[in-house]
């Protein structure tokens, strides 16, 4: 038996302006049917029919572990009723990264399943992955690795060099196919970095997707982060239980420095192991991801909304606006067109990763009510 737990904290600040603080990305109807978060819960469900599937069905919990921002906990629960799932929402009283998110998950997991070994599975709320049954194998080798007191984390396969994702670099000298010997986390690299770790063919893309034993991953983080551990520990120890949610203290859980989980521990270890992912993945990070993953027209056009488009080209054009109003494009190529009640959003797609440097212009004006 597995616990899923999918970390909601996210504010999506590089898909604004649709993307908010009370609405962020993970909670939004993007691609394909559903929310983000829906369709990430949804992916966890055994298929159907699939004889490959006998074993992950197996591992498989049908009440995942959503640790969020307490400002979206009546949202999110409002979003799991929709497709009929009951979570164990967690929320967090304070923004502290993934560290202390995922370690509190773990206690929460031991305490579920009466044992300090219980397996967890930690993954975003906010990917698109296109072939679930390979990612559900995946899961399953995964798994196999774990039970032997491994930490595991999925490495995308890298196709190319891209400067918007952090990589992992493993020891794929190993005879083992199916995962190697983690080596080293590194930052998102420059284009020429990039392009060294391609021609390398040891870097993987970093997924922030891990599966490992509760107790393995929290001996870990008390070993390289003492004080994490504790402030997290004192704050799951002093949690309240309020009607369908789970709040963590918040005066020991503040104590925390913000650090991710590769941060904390990750980097540290020396029970790192790779397995690879082949699945058709995207963490939509940014708009001009989000255009690569979308469906679009044979001009490479991907529209929302009411538009009226004219020899314009590789673009993605979308109308949010609660009036009438419509959008026309004549005569233009890869741009980003996104049209709010309050803000418009014109960018060329590969301008794209900047958004964030947009947000905090807005901070600076004191325009939070954009935000």
């Amino acid at each position: 038996m597995m616990y899923s737990i999918i970390l909601s904290g996210g504010s999506g600040t590089r898909l604004w302006p649709l993307s908010r603080r009370l609405q962020p990305k993970q909670l939004l109807s993007l691609i394909g049917t559903g929310t983000m978060i829906q369709q990430t819960v949804q992916r966890l469900c055994p298929l159907e029919n699939e004889v490959l599937e006998s074993e992950y069905q197996k591992l498989y919990m049908q009440s995942p572990i959503i640790v969020c921002n307490k400002k979206h906990r009546f949202t999110i629960a409002e979003q799991m009723q929709q497709i009929k799932v009951n979570p164990i929402i967690m929320l967090e009283p304070v923004a502290r990264n993934t560290a202390p998110a995922v370690a509190a998950a773990c206690m929460q997991a031991q305490k579920l399943s009466g044992s300090d070994s219980a397996l967890v599975f930690v993954l975003p709320s906010d990917h698109i992955i296109n072939n679930i049954s390979s990612f559900h194998a995946t899961i399953v080798k995964a798994v196999k690795m774990a039970k032997l007191g491994r930490l595991v984390t999925f490495g995308i396969t890298a196709s190319s060099p891209q400067t918007a994702y952090g990589y992992i670099k493993a020891d794929i000298t190993e005879a083992n196919k199916d995962s190697y010997t983690l080596q080293e986390f590194t930052e998102k690299p420059d284009l020429e970095t990039a392009k060294e770790y391609i021609a390398d063919g040891s870097y993987f893309w970093n997924s922030g997707m891990f599966v490992f034993r509760a107790d393995i991953f929290l001996h870990e983080l008390k070993k390289f982060e003492p004080q994490l551990y504790m402030h997290t520990k004192q704050s799951f120890t002093k949690a309240l239980n309020e009607s369908d949610f789970i709040v963590l203290d918040e005066d020991s859980f503040s104590k925390n420095r913000a650090l991710s989980i590769d941060c904390a521990v990750m980097e540290h270890t020396t029970l790192g192991t790779v397995v690879p992912l082949q699945v058709g993945w995207s963490d939509v990070g940014s708009w001009d991801s989000l255009w690569n993953a979308s469906d679009k027209d044979l001009s490479g056009n991907h529209t929302q909304g009411t538009t009226l488009i004219s020899k314009t080209q590789n673009c993605y054009i979308h109308n949010n606006v609660s009036t009438k109003k419509i959008i026309t494009t004549i005569g233009i190529q890869d741009l980003v067109i996104i049209d709010t009640d309050d803000a418009l959003l014109v960018a060329h797609k590969k301008s794209s990763q900047s958004i964030k440097e947009l947000v905090k212009k807005l901070k600076k004006h004191k325009r939070d009510d954009l935000l």
